[in-house]
C-alpha cells in the first residue's frame, strides 16, 4: 500500500498571493515591492508575570477613555501608501477620534466588508507611513455614540 504525502499551503486569497508569499520570505526589498496585511488575529502572548488580553473586540462609550490595539507591521517604505482598516458599528467616522502612533489619521472612506472576519462595515484610514517604526498602536475612542470594532488591520501598498 502506498502511502500519500499530503502538502499544506498557507491561506491565501489566490495563487498569486501564494507565490508573493513564498517568493518573498527572508527578502525586505522583495517584500517591500507587494501589497501586504498586517492584521489582528490572536490573542498576543506576555511575560509569564504579566497579564494578556484579547485585543478585539473593543467597546469605545466613554469619551474620556482611549482604547488600544497595537499591530505588528515591520519596516514600511516611506512613498507606501499605508491604510488603517477597521470593521465597526459606528455609522458616523465623525465621532471617532483616532490617533496612529499619537498622530491623527484622515478618514479615506466607509465600504461594505467582503471580508469573513467581521459582517460591520470597513472604515478606512490613510496613515503617514512615515509615522510607523515597526509598529502601530491605535489610539481609539468615541466623541458621541458608543461602537463596537471586530476587526483590524495596517494594509501596505507599494509606490
Amino acid at each position: 500500500m502506498k502511502s500519500k504525502i499530503k502538502v499544506i499551503y498557507p491561506v491565501t486569497d489566490n495563487n498569486k498571493a501564494r507565490w508573493n508569499l513564498i517568493s518573498t520570505v527572508g527578502s525586505i526589498d522583495k517584500i517591500n515591492k507587494i501589497t501586504r496585511r498586517h492584521t489582528v488575529t490572536f490573542q498576543d502572548l506576555t511575560s509569564f508575570w504579566g497579564t494578556s488580553e484579547q485585543q478585539l473586540p473593543i467597546i469605545c462609550d466613554n469619551p474620556n477613555q482611549f482604547k488600544y490595539i497595537h499591530i505588528f507591521t515591520g519596516k514600511i517604505p516611506n512613498k507606501a501608501k499605508v491604510i488603517l482598516r477597521l470593521g465597526s458599528t459606528c455609522e458616523d467616522p465623525d465621532s471617532i477620534e483616532l490617533y496612529v502612533n499619537s498622530s491623527p489619521v484622515s478618514f479615506i472612506n466607509m465600504v461594505e466588508s467582503d471580508l469573513p472576519y467581521t459582517k460591520n462595515k470597513l472604515l478606512n484610514f490613510q496613515i503617514d507611513p512615515q509615522m510607523i517604526y515597526r509598529s502601530c498602536v491605535v489610539e481609539i475612542a468615541t466623541k458621541g455614540n458608543s461602537f463596537k470594532i471586530d476587526f483590524a488591520e495596517i494594509v501596505v501598498i507599494p509606490d
